[in-house]
């Protein structure tokens, strides 16, 4: 079993996941910074809120738009 980090984005309204994208290995440790998360994924397992910076910056790095308007975004471990 590996984990793989994805962000997604939950409407607002609905709650409902409606965007998400995989982070790629070398941008994770720097994912997990922005989202105050602990190294080890194994530690904290669950989903991490992303601030309103921690979308902005990921969204660079990611080259996704990401609407701080329409969605909640998580940072989320998930097993693949």
């Amino acid at each position: 079993m590996s984990v793989v980090h994805r962000v997604a984005g939950y409407d607002k309204h609905t709650e409902v996941l409606e965007r998400e994208a995989d982070i790629p290995a070398d941008l994770v440790a720097e994912a997990r910074r922005l989202a105050d998360a602990p190294d080890d994924p194994e530690q904290a397992p669950g989903a991490f809120p992303l601030s309103g910076s921690a979308v902005a910056r990921l969204s660079a790095m990611l080259g996704l738009p990401m609407s701080q308007e329409r969605y909640d975004w998580f940072l989320e471990p998930v097993e693949s």
